[in-house]
């Protein structure tokens, strides 16, 4: 994974499309697996996220789960485990602190709820046939408008405290300070280990191109200057000349990490990153680069900003976790209703 897996909340309900009719049979039994507040969370909806979540995992990472390795630290068992009591606490942070905040879906924003759920019933060939697609992922009507209730929620608390007029809008120093605080400048010099049809390279080719990315680092350690080494070599012609400034997220992992270890003026040493070898060049942030991004930037900081107060707010929460939380099988639940 290039990142946490803990996807941002508005991905994890745009997901819910990907996932929504792609399973089989699966338990709908009532008993409560968990309590958030005084309000039970169903087995039925519990595994219905359980079994979402393992397959985003999927489509995000491109391959299959491997229940041999541990996921940030923890058995892929419990991982998921827990991942999915997370996202119905999210459900419930999200539905109780609308309601606190007298929000609430209007008329119109139901009836296009409707709407979608027509179109659903429409792709699905008929009333009958959508009604049979509900059963074989183990959820109901009800359930269903529920989990489509979610993202208009959530859009529509961030909205009210930090859409145009909110009490909670980032302001210009805001803004300011988290583009100093969280954004990176880099640039790179980088050669390929794949030919142009995406090919490795033959072991010959590879060592000739490390002895060169050695050579280069060499010149650089001597003090020649890393644009000119990059004007010549650079193989990354989209930057060729340029600098790429980001925040985390927005490049691989490895390269952020390697970037963010550097000093403004310092260059790492020879990294290994995907099919290519790299050597990156830390430099100062660029004020233009904030004056011409910076509705992109405002919008980053406020989603930043309300992902961490929703964090609060489920920390708000109390929960309680039944016998049967740690009783449902989460690799056989994987077995029955996506591997096969």
């Amino acid at each position: 994974m290039k990142r946490r897996f803990v996807l941002a909340v508005a991905s994890v309900f745009a997901l819910l499309a990907i996932v929504m009719f792609s399973g089989c049979g699966q338990n709908d039994s009532s008993e409560a697996v968990l309590f958030v507040g005084d309000e039970a969370v169903s087995r039925q909806e519990y595994e219905y996220q359980l079994v979402s979540l393992m397959r985003a995992y999927e489509y995000y990472s491109g391959e299959p789960i491997d229940w041999n390795k541990p996921i940030e630290g923890m058995p892929a068992e419990e991982f998921f485990r827990e991942q999915a009591a997370d996202s119905v606490i999210l459900y419930r942070a999200v539905e109780f602190n609308a309601d606190r905040l007298g929000l609430s879906l209007t008329d119109e924003e139901i009836e296009q709820l409707e709407k979608t759920v027509e179109e659903q019933i429409e792709l699905a060939g008929g009333r009958g046939k959508f009604e049979k697609q509900l059963k074989a992922n183990g959820i109901d009507r009800e359930l269903y408008t529920y989990i489509l209730q979610g993202p208009e929620l959530y859009y529509k608390i961030y909205q009210h405290l930090y859409g145009e007029d909110g009490p909670m809008r980032p302001d210009g120093e805001d803004v300011r300070n988290y583009y100093l605080r969280s954004y990176l400048n880099t640039r790179h010099i980088l050669l390929s280990m794949i030919d142009d049809e995406g090919d490795p390279l033959s072991s010959a080719q590879k060592e000739n191109r490390r002895k060169l990315m050695e050579d280069i680092y060499r010149r650089l350690r001597e003090g020649e200057d890393f644009g000119e080494l990059m004007e010549r070599y650079n193989e990354d012609t989209a930057i060729n000349g340029t600098s790429v400034c980001f925040s985390y997220g927005n490049v691989p992992e490895d390269y952020y990490q390697a970037a963010v270890s550097l000093s403004p003026g310092e260059f790492s040493e020879i990294l290994i990153l995907s099919d290519s070898l790299c050597i990156i060049n830390r430099l100062p942030l660029d004020e233009t680069f904030l004056e011409e991004n910076y509705d992109s930037i405002r919008e980053e900081c406020a989603t930043n900003s309300f992902n961490r107060l929703l964090e609060d707010w489920k920390s708000e929460l109390s929960v309680r976790r039944t016998t049967l939380y740690s009783k449902i099988d989460v690799r056989s639940l994987y077995n029955e209703r996506i591997a096969q």
